[in-house]
């Protein structure tokens, strides 16, 4: 299992790489080869493989109308790790890594979509290609956002605790409830960022700042990055490799740099609430489904 040290400073933000390219090629039909044998495993496996399957299928798709070169190195990290997990699967460990394996399938779900920004990449492309792309990586965002189960997420924050309302606030759990109900049954004329997104934004927030103070070792924190890496190097499961730890820590900061912080005065298309409102999910079931509650303070 690769193994990378845990820093409490960011990284350089990588440039492509043809070499990362290569081996992101690979590591996906490795996921195609190994989310087909999970696919045979029974039905809670076999939708779970099929996910892992289809995924890696979309993203090779995707892949072949434009090379992502900003998360290249998170995104092999991330794929490295889902195979890791389906072959803990197939070796006979079964239903015991199952969440394990959708957890990371998370992860690699939310860096996968915010590889291939549809409203980017279609205009780069020359017009008689923009029909098929768009075809395309509308199928890839209909395959990531399968993972981004609010009832799943629901489940995990109650079993971190994070159900329990802050002193003078509403719980983590409420205000994320509460921004997924404003989209499934929007108030005419209101709008989206206050209604919806700034709550699961305090969601996401009020989760972290919990998590920290449940750390059995208190140490400084002043950065968003080294926040998620204090709390997964001491509070993630025994199973959960450092590398997924550095990939949570670069997606929360682009959860709330790309996502999470829009103007209030912007207007969001349906589609893009629906975006933000997904990769917030996507980003909490991977984070804090990857989290071990009896390692808490």
């Amino acid at each position: 299992m690769v193994r990378l040290a845990l820093k409490m400073s960011e990284p350089d933000s990588p440039h492509f790489d043809p070499n990362q390219f290569d081996t992101l090629d690979r590591l996906l039909r490795e996921a195609q080869e190994t989310g087909k044998l999970v696919a045979q495993k029974g039905r809670e496996v076999t939708k779970s493989g099929q996910f892992v399957q289809d995924m890696a299928s979309a993203t090779r798709d995707a892949l072949r109308i434009y090379k992502p070169p900003q998360n290249l190195v998170f995104l092999n990290d991330s794929w490295r790790i889902v195979n890791q997990e389906a072959e803990a699967l197939l070796s006979g460990i079964g239903q015991v890594r199952l969440g394990s394996f959708l957890n990371s399938g998370s992860t690699v779900a939310y860096g996968t979509s915010d590889a291939f920004p549809t409203d980017e990449i279609i205009p780069q492309l020359p017009p008689q290609d923009q029909a098929a792309a768009l075809v395309t990586l509308s199928h890839l965002h209909e395959v990531t956002g399968r993972l981004a189960d609010k009832h799943e997420v629901a489940r995990i924050m109650t079993n971190l605790g994070l159900d329990k309302p802050v002193p003078g606030k509403k719980s983590p759990l409420e205000l994320f409830i509460t921004a997924h109900d404003a989209f499934e049954d929007p108030v005419c004329d209101s709008n989206p960022i206050s209604t919806s997104l700034i709550p699961i934004r305090e969601a996401a927030q009020l989760s972290v700042q919990e998590l920290l103070h449940r750390r059995p070792r208190q140490e400084k924190t002043s950065a968003q990055w080294e926040k998620i890496v204090s709390i997964g190097g001491q509070l993630k499961k025994d199973s959960v490799p450092d590398a997924l730890v550095q990939t949570w820590a670069y997606q929360w900061k682009t959860l709330l740099r790309k996502y999470l912080h829009p103007s209030k005065q912007q207007e969001l298309s349906r589609a893009d609430w629906q975006t933000r409102l997904q990769q917030s999910t996507l980003f909490l079931r991977g984070f804090l489904g990857g989290l071990d509650p009896s390692k808490f303070r």
